[in-house]
Order: structure tokens, then C-alpha cells, then sequence
């Protein structure tokens, strides 16, 4: 089966190398995870040149170093319990691991092989996405159940790593699932929300300040949106917001002040995370990869035009697996990894990262 999806990888990475300004995506290597890790895999990270896969349904984070040296796997002595998000505390060289089972966030000392465990904390239920904003690490939990720490019942906490407690949160009305942030606001992802909408939070007054519905060009409304990314308009130095929704199967990029839909296009189905690629200085076209568990990967293009409008185009699309619906962006070496996770009843194959370098191709 994977090598006929290969041949077939193959075929249409040459089909879809179409001008010199495509940036298709390659498949250079596969790596072999632990014959005993299958089922879901939730979040990747990667730091100091080890990736960290975060396999929920194995309750493990498996550990490589680059290139393709398996050094370790959390979790083995059962202290993580369907690991979700993981973050880098880049001041420490701490790791913070979240856990949907037992509703912990669990940190770790990467500076040892290792990884002993310094810091627990108790959200509760279902400790999901988590972020470092350099001082903080900021963790969406939970809407179900009694929280350990008396916190609202959703919302995001944030979590002072050398003192291992909470020392504040933001309230929101559903659990949140992808989120990002600026310096002055969070924008969060609450599919679970009146059908599917992003939470706008003040970070000073430490509330939500705007909901936004997703309401597409055509007058459909969107909703599951669960992957999201930001960036900058580098000519209004206006911040853009992309969700990726799964019903219908579209992506969105959204005006990060007011919540207006700028432009909209469809995607891969079941889709699970997307990387703009480059920074918020380089000029349009942005580059965008949108992973999903329809067994995909779909290059889409963010225009403006001189008028200052902005489209979304679907460039390309490179399959995968069903299932591989977790990925990473690495912007320094231009690499996508992606996660093509077996199934239980799937014997004889191993659970595997798929890694595709971006190349220029033209014909």
C-alpha cells in the first residue's frame, strides 16, 4: 500500500511542478516509529533538532534526533496519558506536554536524555493545545468535568513553568482547540461553539472581547474549524488570520480586526493543521501546506492584488495516507513532516513521519 501511494506521490509532484515559482514538496525520507506506537497521533514539535512526536493514543512521545536517530520514548513508566500538545520553554530547555487522559500538563527537562519530569500541573479534563509566548506557556483545556484547580470550566491557562502553577486564565465559552496570539490578543479556535467560531481575547483585560462566526463568500456558514495560523500584511501590517474547517472541507483567511472573510478556498477533508510558510516580511504570494485525514497535502497560495484585495488558490496536491493528518512545518531546512499513523488491525506496517523538503521546479 505505501508503495503505491509513493509511485503515485511521484507522478503527481512531476504533474504539479507546472512554473518556476511552484513551490512543490518532495518526499525525501521515511522514518519508522516503534513498532508499538498506532492509532492517533496529536501534535509533532520540533527543538534543538530532535522531533517529538506526540502518539495520543500509545500514551508515548517518541523521540528523534535528526536525521532518523530514535533516542527516546516518554511515557513508557506511564506517566503521560494520551499526550495532546507539546511546547518548548526555549529559556530553560523545558518541554511541556499535555495530556487529554488525566488532564495534566507535564514538563520536562530537555537538557538531560533522559527527560526527567520537574513540573506537573492539574488543569483537569482534556489539557489540549499549548504555546510559549517566552515567558509563559498558554494551554487550552477542557469543558467537561470539575477542574482540579477550581478554573473556569474552558478557557486557556497560563502556566508560569519555574513555579508550576497558573497564574491566570482566559475564560472562553467551549473548549478551545487551535489557537494563536499576538502581543495584544489571542484568537482561538472554538468549533464546539455555536456551530464553529474564533474567540478574539484581550490579553491585558483578559476576557473575550469579539466572536466571530465563519460566513463564507458564497453565504454558507463554516464550522469545525480546528487548525488555525496567523500572519502579516507586511504593506498594512495588518494581522491575517487562516482557519482550516472541515465542514464543508474549506480554508478561510480572515481579517484579524474585525473578523471579515477576505477569501476562501476548498481543502483537503479532515483537516487537521497548515503552516504558512516564510515570514510576515516576504512579499505575496504566501505559500500554505494544509494537512488532512482525507490523505493529502494541498499547496495553496495567498495573493494580493494591487487594489489590495486577496485571494486563496489551490495550487497542488500531494497525497499521503488516510489518517496522516498531524504535520509540522520546519521553516530553516523548508521541511514538512507529517505523521502517517497505522491502524490497530494493521499487523504487519509500522506507524511512520513522512518528511518532504519544498523545491523549486519548473518546466
Amino acid at each position: 500500500m505505501l508503495l503505491r501511494t509513493l509511485l503515485v506521490l511521484c507522478f503527481v509532484q512531476i504533474c504539479a511542478a507546472s512554473s518556476p515559482t511552484n513551490r512543490s514538496l518532495t518526499l525525501t525520507e521515511i522514518w519508522d516509529l516503534p513498532g508499538d506506537i498506532s492509532g492517533r497521533i496529536d501534535h509533532l514539535g520540533l527543538w534543538n533538532g530532535r522531533l517529538y512526536v506526540n502518539a495520543l493514543q500509545s500514551s508515548k512521545t517518541v523521540v528523534f534526533e535528526d536525521p532518523n536517530r530514535l533516542i527516546r520514548v516518554i511515557g513508557k513508566d506511564g506517566l503521560l496519558r494520551q499526550p495532546q500538545g507539546i511546547s518548548f520553554d526555549t529559556v530553560h530547555d523545558w518541554i511541556a506536554i499535555t495530556n487529554a487522559g488525566d488532564g495534566t500538563v507535564r514538563i520536562f527537562d530537555a537538557k538531560e536524555n533522559n527527560y526527567p519530569e520537574i513540573r506537573s500541573i492539574d488543569l483537569g479534563i482534556d489539557a489540549d493545545n499549548v504555546r510559549f509566548d517566552g515567558k509563559h506557556f498558554l494551554v487550552g483545556y477542557g469543558d467537561t468535568g470539575a477542574s482540579a484547580l477550581t478554573l473556569p470550566s474552558a478557557g486557556i491557562a497560563s502556566i508560569d513553568p519555574l513555579a508550576g502553577k497558573v497564574v491566570e486564565t482566559f475564560q472562553l465559552p467551549a473548549h478551545a482547540e487551535s489557537f494563536q496570539f499576538t502581543s495584544t490578543s489571542l484568537y482561538v479556535n472554538t468549533p464546539d461553539a455555536a456551530n464553529g467560531t474564533i474567540q478574539v481575547v484581550d490579553r491585558k483585560m483578559k476576557h473575550v472581547v469579539d466572536t466571530w462566526s465563519i460566513i463564507l463568500r458564497d453565504g454558507r456558514a463554516a464550522s469545525e474549524n480546528y487548525p488555525m495560523a496567523l500572519t502579516l500584511d507586511p504593506h498594512t501590517n495588518e494581522t491575517l488570520v487562516l482557519i482550516g474547517c472541515r465542514r464543508p472541507a474549506v480554508l478561510v483567511l480572515i481579517n484579524g480586526s474585525d473578523g471579515t472573510v477576505l477569501a476562501d478556498v476548498d481543502a483537503v477533508s479532515d483537516v487537521d493543521d497548515l503552516w504558512i510558510t516564510g515570514s510576515d516580511d516576504d512579499p505575496f504570494p504566501r505559500t500554505v501546506y494544509a494537512t488532512g485525514g482525507g490523505g493529502q497535502i494541498d499547496t495553496v497560495k495567498i495573493t494580493r492584488s494591487t487594489e489590495g484585495s486577496y485571494s486563496l488558490g489551490r495550487k497542488a496536491s500531494v497525497p499521503t495516507s488516510r489518517m496522516a493528518r498531524t504535520s509540522l512545518w520546519d521553516e530553516p531546512s523548508k521541511r514538512l513532516f507529517v505523521a502517517a499513523p497505522k491502524e490497530e488491525e494493521e499487523e504487519d506496517e509500522v506507524s511512520r513521519i513522512l518528511i518532504f523538503e519544498q523545491a523549486f521546479f519548473g518546466f
